[in-house]
């Protein structure tokens, strides 16, 4: 569970600084990425932002888990506002960084469908990422905290 949750933190990171390759971080590399286009949606170029952020398929997944951790829906420009929604989500320190926790869980799983469509032609599912960003969260959350009595409902 320690080394997922460093590669959480780290695709999180790298998505942030635009260090993931992404297809449109690779074709200027004369890496062969066929269409640049969002594996996800084929709007518009994938960039981090646009993977994470404005692509339609994302902004659905956002309102669902704002929905799960009972939140306002987010209004979100960039992935910077992802990260640091905490600072606009009301309650204690406790949930702030809990919400943050989630989020990142959920930019890691947007990123593992991102590449199993890419690299295993997987048709984008919407309650997968949803149903695995909720377990994982509720896994490394219970294994982050000192209380072991932390339960689903919280």
């Amino acid at each position: 569970m320690q080394r997922q949750s460093l590669i959480v933190g780290i695709v999180s990171w790298r998505a942030l600084s635009e260090q993931l390759p992404t297809k449109s971080a690779l074709a200027p590399r004369n890496v062969d990425v066929g269409s640049i286009g969002c594996p996800l949606s084929n709007e518009y170029p994938e960039s981090s932002d646009h993977l994470f952020v404005a692509c339609q398929f994302s902004q659905a997944i956002w309102l669902m888990i704002a929905q799960w951790c009972n939140i306002p829906p987010l209004i979100m420009f960039s992935l910077k506002d992802v990260l640091d929604i905490r600072s606009d989500v009301s309650g204690s320190k406790r949930k702030k960084k809990l919400i943050n926790a989630i989020f990142q869980v959920v930019i890691w799983s947007i990123w593992r469908l991102r590449n199993e469509v890419i690299f295993r032609q997987v048709d984008p599912n919407m309650s997968r990422v949803i149903e695995e960003s909720k377990s994982m969260s509720y896994s490394w959350i219970k294994n982050r905290l000192k209380s072991s009595n932390w339960s689903w409902g919280e």
